[in-house]
């Protein structure tokens, strides 16, 4: 005999997951911030760094409200999520960029899934979206620089 799920628990693990999706993620974006040769994507890149810096901070009162406690920091995850940008360094900024591109349509997805779930409380879906906006900005923002670049080494080509 199987025991129903606990909602809560259920919610509490939804969020550990994100946090610590998101601080996987903070560790790509300070690792492509330092490395971006182009001044003005670096700005750009913080300023997308600043927003998962407070989607953090919110999922962790989330969390800490419900009485449990937030993950501190990235797990083992991050290699795969760092890694990816750490790779585009040895390519330059467009390759970070794609690497930083590839995170957030994980990002979206995982933000996407959460706000689908049925057990999430309505005020959390709405932070799930809100977050969930700022990730498509990230990503159609990346991926129209991308393209712009593509573009211009094909027209000095």
């Amino acid at each position: 005999m199987t025991t129903p799920a606990d909602p809560q628990r259920e919610v509490l693990s939804l969020l550990e997951e994100v946090i610590d999706f998101e601080y996987d993620t903070l560790e790509a974006y300070k690792l492509a911030v330092n490395h971006l040769a182009d001044d003005a994507l670096r700005w750009r890149v913080e300023s997308f760094l600043d927003d998962h810096t407070r989607h953090v901070e919110s999922l962790t009162l989330e969390i800490v409200a419900m009485g449990a406690e937030a993950p501190e920091g990235p797990d083992a995850k991050f290699l795969i999520t760092a890694g990816k940008v750490f790779l585009g360094l040895l390519l330059g900024d467009r390759a970070i960029l794609g690497a930083l591109r590839a995170n957030e349509g994980d990002t979206n997805a995982l933000y996407e899934r959460a706000a689908s779930r049925l057990e999430v409380s309505p005020p959390l879906r709405r932070i799930f979206l809100q977050h969930l906006a700022d990730e498509r900005r990230h990503r159609d923002w990346l991926e129209g620089r991308i393209a712009q670049s593509r573009r211009e080494t094909a027209q000095a080509g």
